[in-house]
């Protein structure tokens, strides 16, 4: 009798273990399908911005002269590409940082199980940085010419003469937001490789 017992509790107990394994494995599905529709939703977002960076490409190339030397454009035409400069700013600073939310967001639907704190507190920080550094930006493009229209208006020699206006140094604003971006993007994309040094494979495996 205490053998038929106990057998008996031993299969209890493996049955509630089981369910226990059943119901985690269907909580981490759950999750991971929502997840991943989460991703689809926020890299369909961050396509907006780009094609309209594509498109803006296109208007500034073929339609309003950017690739004609400057002294073959007309004035329309060099206003016109100042209008869609500013635009053209504006929609890379939003579409980079949403491409960027989206691959950090997917380091840690794919990885939020198995990685140590400090991977995922890197992920954390940089997505942060992201979120802080699209819209100060994209301010600070908004507010460069006050009123916004001395961007494109300075481009007409007539006007710069007998206007006076004051925008910001744009050069040092374009370099400064290149080594911010650029910074982000080293460490979104060496983020994967610690991951990767920690495999069980030769240093030459690893550094390929």
């Amino acid at each position: 009798m205490p053998a038929t017992v106990g057998s008996y509790l031993v299969a209890i107990a493996k049955h509630d273990q089981s369910r226990v394994a059943q119901a985690e494995q269907h909580h981490f599905g759950s999750s991971l399908r929502w997840n991943c529709a989460g991703h689809g939703r926020r890299q369909t977002l961050g396509k907006i911005p780009v094609l309209g960076l594509a498109i803006a490409f296109v208007l500034t190339s073929d339609i309003y002269g950017a690739n004609l030397h400057t002294w073959d454009n007309k004035l329309p035409g060099l206003i016109a590409q100042r209008k869609v400069a500013l635009a053209m700013e504006m929609l890379y600073v939003v579409g980079s940082g949403l491409v960027w939310i989206s691959v950090l967001l997917f380091y840690r639907l794919m990885c939020f199980r198995s990685i140590s704190r400090g991977f995922m507190a890197a992920i954390w920080i940089s997505i942060y940085s992201v979120v802080a550094y699209s819209p100060v930006f994209v301010v600070v493009i908004y507010v460069s010419c006050q009123p916004l229209n001395d961007f494109w208006n300075q481009i007409n020699p007539v006007w710069e003469a007998t206007h006076h206006w004051k925008c910001y140094n744009e050069p040092v604003h374009i370099i400064v937001a290149t080594i911010i971006a650029l910074i982000q993007d080293v460490v979104a994309t060496t983020l994967p490789a610690i991951l990767c040094w920690n495999l069980r494979i030769s240093p030459r495996e690893k550094v390929a």
